[in-house]
């Protein structure tokens, strides 16, 4: 029986390997076409201006959602829910400034908003447009990029056979100009090495914004000798106007880019001037005109020009939010918070274990196994209570606790130790601790545009932030409302319903 077994397969895999080398004869769906060339090219002058100052994003784009067919192909209807891309591709993503990636067999290319005008399908994978420049990943020539990637298709593990360092790296712009050929560098605009102090100094919401291009330049990573990479910069014409000499850096914001030299931080401008002196252990983001910065074990503020507001005197910081900062005096003192000045606006008791950062005149802290809230002058307005507990937002706050499960966690990060076998109760409360929705959900939220995703007995729906249902929960799956629509999955099928719960689209 194996032995038949591995004939079929073997044949399968040579069919497969015929067809990677059939180029554009292969059979595509009907009405599908491969361009040798992109569709339309813009004016020497809209090049220019395309590429020195971004693709126009101002026009208005139609609204486009992914749909799929029993098929399991891929698709884009319109708000009003009529098919205007027909489910044709293999894979798609959301459109961005007007186009979107999808995939035909092994290859990814763009479509634009009627299905029209597509660069051609001869990408390992294509990402989304940014400022009218995309990412796109090429295989590596010692690579059978085709066979092995029809393979991967055909079992559906390409997992299993590509890694990162399988791939180069191009950036293009809408018309599939090359701004920055493969091979030039090992990264653009993304690198494998996480920012330093990230997670200690809980600035997630402060890291990199995940554009390619900030400030109208990208850092790039190039290997200057073996295991060795510098970073630099280019601009949106693929030239590299700041050399590659850095041992990290992180994105520009403002006109300013933090960037590591022997070991050290300091900070760049556009021209690649020092404003700070690499003399730093570390430098956070900008919050609020000022930057946390270590230097001798200590952590102070310093300014856009570089000038130290507040002289580094205290064992730990945080960035500042809403006009406050959380720091510590020393090791053994509670934590306190501090103005732009540097003042003591207030300190907390030492049984405070953590303490955070503002969010809608809320601070979450922690006292054992608990989660509360401060407001601005340091009172404990909602007791520590809760074993999970987000940021306050427009007025009000997802709490939890779990019913069933290791009741016994301490959570330091309360959302990032959840296990799949633990069960939880989720409501909403106001900013005062009253509860508006009581902790019944199995989860619930983030809220967008007013709107949170709730689970109610393994069924899903949506409610208001007033705690009203919008919808009942009575979906297998959904997703969240973007641009009016949700994607939901009622008797194991895919809809999209609008916000007053009527069903727009539903698959076949």
């Amino acid at each position: 029986m194996k032995k038949y077994t591995l004939i079929s397969v073997g044949m399968c895999l040579m069919c497969l390997i015929s067809i990677s080398f059939a180029g554009d004869k292969r059979r595509l769906p009907s009405g599908v076409t491969i361009p040798s060339e992109p569709s339309a090219q813009p004016s020497e002058r809209v090049k220019e201006i395309l590429k020195a100052c971004g693709y126009d994003v101002s026009v208005k784009k139609p609204n486009r959602f992914i749909i799929n067919n029993n098929d399991g192909k891929y698709g884009f209807i319109n708000d009003s829910g009529e098919v205007v891309i027909k489910p044709v591709y293999d894979k798609v993503k959301d459109f961005s400034e007007g186009l979107a990636a999808a995939k035909l067999w092994w290859k990814w290319g763009y479509i634009d908003t009627e299905d029209k005008n597509y660069l051609p399908f001869e990408y390992a994978e294509a990402g989304d447009f940014q400022d009218g420049v995309a990412k796109v990943k090429f295989y590596k020539e010692e690579k059978n990029s085709d066979f092995l990637d029809l393979v991967n298709t055909f079992l559906e593990k390409s997992r299993y056979f590509f890694t990162e360092d399988d791939y180069e790296y191009a950036l293009i712009d809408k018309y599939g100009n090359v701004i920055v050929p493969a091979k030039t560098y090992n990264y653009i605009g993304s690198k494998s090495l996480a920012l330093e102090f990230v997670s200690s100094f809980d600035e997630r919401d402060l890291a990199e914004s995940g554009k390619i291009f900030n400030d109208g330049l990208a850092y790039v990573g190039k290997e200057i000798k073996k295991d060795t990479i510098k970073f630099g910069f280019i601009d949106k014409t693929g030239k590299l106007v700041i050399d590659c000499v850095y041992d990290d850096v992180c994105s520009f914001q403002n006109g300013l880019a933090r960037v590591k030299k022997n070991k050290k931080w300091g900070i760049i401008n556009t021209n690649n001037k020092w404003v700070v002196k690499p003399e730093y252990d570390f430098i956070g983001a900008f919050s609020q005109g000022l930057a946390l910065f270590k230097k001798d074990g200590q952590y102070g503020y310093m300014n856009t020009k570089g000038e130290i507001v507040i002289k580094p005197k205290f064992s730990d910081g945080q960035y500042f939010s809403e006009g406050l900062a959380r720091v510590k005096i020393n090791d053994n003192s509670g934590y306190s918070y501090i103005d732009t000045t540097g003042n003591i606006v207030f300190s907390l008791s030492p049984n405070i274990e953590k303490a955070e950062a503002f969010s809608d005149g809320r601070a979450r802290i922690r006292i054992g196994r608990r989660y509360g809230y401060i407001d601005k002058l340091g009172n404990i307005v909602i007791k520590p209570q809760f074993q999970l507990a987000e940021h306050f937002t427009d007025g009000v706050v997802i709490v939890g606790d779990i019913i069933e499960g290791d009741t016994t966690k301490n959570y330091d990060n309360p959302f990032s130790t959840l296990s799949f076998t633990d069960k939880y109760h989720y409501g909403l409360i106001d900013k005062n601790g009253k509860y508006i929705v009581p902790k019944k959900f199995e989860s619930i939220g983030p809220f967008i545009d007013g709107i949170a995703r709730v689970r109610l007995n393994g069924k899903y729906g949506y409610i208001k932030q007033d705690g009203s249902y919008l919808v009942e929960p009575r979906y297998e799956n959904a997703d969240s409302f973007k641009n009016g629509l949700a994607k939901v999955k009622f008797n194991g099928k895919q809809a999209y319903i609008d916000k007053t719960g009527r069903v727009v689209w539903q698959q076949e």
